[in-house]
């Protein structure tokens, strides 16, 4: 399923309305994710490159990872240096980039039947009406905590960032 999602939106960025390029071109795929060089090496790039060979695909990370890649991109945008397509962060961080016009509406890309609302919500504006970006992966993140330290510190379960820290300051406090 991902090389199919995949291949459709490279497909949906550098093709015309039939899904074939109409003259060679070629396209950059930027992201933090060095460690998936040999993945669209080996497999992503070859089997989208055997179905469109009007089009070249080369996969570009950002070699010192996340933080770099999320600090040097809005200034790449703003002077056209990005690639063609971006792994978008989600939520604020891509939200903030559609927001200042450099992620388009994706809201009517065939491949999104393909996910869930859910799995859509990190890359739509709040109200949901609009897409921005297509979803690569899904990663749930949450907290785990030991309630019965929570109960002898008196600690209440945190609803806030500032709650949490709060909650981690008792933690470290008592040892």
């Amino acid at each position: 399923m991902k090389l199919s999602i995949a291949i459709a939106a490279l497909t949906a960025s550098a093709a015309n309305g039939n899904g074939q390029a109409t003259a060679p071109t070629a396209i950059c795929i930027e992201s933090w994710r060095y460690q998936d060089q040999a993945s669209w090496d080996s497999t992503l790039i070859p089997a989208f490159e055997a179905k469109h060979p009007n089009i070249k695909v080369t996969f570009a990370p950002n070699l010192d990872g996340s933080a770099a890649y999320y600090d040097q991109l809005p200034k790449q945008l703003a002077n056209g240096t990005a690639c063609d397509l971006i792994t978008a962060r989600p939520f604020d961080t891509s939200l903030e980039l559609f927001n200042k016009g450099y992620l388009e509406d994706v809201t009517d890309m065939p491949v999104l039947d393909n996910f869930s609302k859910t799995a859509k919500t990190a890359w739509q504006t709040d109200d949901g009406k609009i897409t921005f970006a297509v979803p690569m992966a899904s990663v749930i993140t949450g907290f785990i905590y030991n309630k019965d330290a929570f109960d002898a510190l008196a600690i209440e379960t945190p609803e806030t960032q500032d709650d949490f820290y709060a909650a981690l300051d008792k933690l470290k406090a008592d040892g």
